[in-house]
């Protein structure tokens, strides 16, 4: 396959690590040229809002949506180009890309362990709250947010898996970064909501190297 992608960019952030107003957003697209075994593209948006409450309050608010599908004589969006949902940067309290169409589900309804295949659309969005830290007030290298989490990947073209909100997994919690030596670490514990079955949850998790 022989692919190509256009993006564009707004970042009106005050600060590129740990910002407390102004806005960045995103839109990119990736297609495959002529001459590609395969005929697809897949459409991308990323936001994020930061609104200063009154320092040190500020709301976050952030969205990621995704759309791909196939033209021509291929059938689908290829699945290794499928989207994913669930853990850091997606929506907290779910294992990572765990949210979304299952395998095998009208063969083998009764299989324990489905796989989690991903979908061509992604839906995710959220808020947070960033108060002040009570073991380090004024300091810019920690920071704590209260967040509101939803989102999930679906697959048109599977039966079941269609674009339904009320399937948009959802979790609520708090979560702690910092910048120590080492690099960029954030932790956080949280409660799923709307868990449908099957859902694979994690009430506490962590990450390193993640940009804030």
């Amino acid at each position: 396959n022989y692919t190509a992608s256009l993006s564009w960019g707004r970042n009106t952030l005050n600060r590129g690590m740990f910002a407390d107003r102004g806005a960045s957003q995103s839109v990119g697209a990736e297609f495959s040229l002529p001459g590609s075994d395969l005929a697809y593209y897949k459409l991308s948006y990323n936001g994020q809002l930061f609104i200063p409450l009154g320092n040190p309050w500020v709301m976050r608010l952030h969205t990621s949506l995704g759309y791909g599908d196939s033209y021509g004589d291929t059938s689908r969006l290829p699945f290794y180009k499928n989207y994913f949902a669930g853990g850091f940067g997606s929506v907290r309290g779910y294992s990572d890309n765990t949210l979304g169409a299952k395998s095998c589900v009208a063969l083998c309804p009764n299989d324990p362990y489905p796989e989690v295949v991903g979908g061509n659309i992604l839906v995710e969005g959220g808020a947070e709250l960033i108060v002040p830290t009570p073991f380090a007030a004024g300091n810019r290298q920690i920071r704590t947010v209260l967040f509101y989490d939803v989102g999930n990947a679906y697959d048109t073209s599977v039966p079941g898996y269609d674009v339904d909100l009320a399937l948009l997994g959802s979790g609520v919690g708090i979560n702690l970064h910092g910048q120590p030596a080492i690099g960029p670490l954030s932790f956080s514990l949280s409660r799923p909501l709307n868990k449908q079955t099957g859902d694979d949850t994690q009430a506490f998790q962590f990450t390193i190297g993640q940009g804030f």
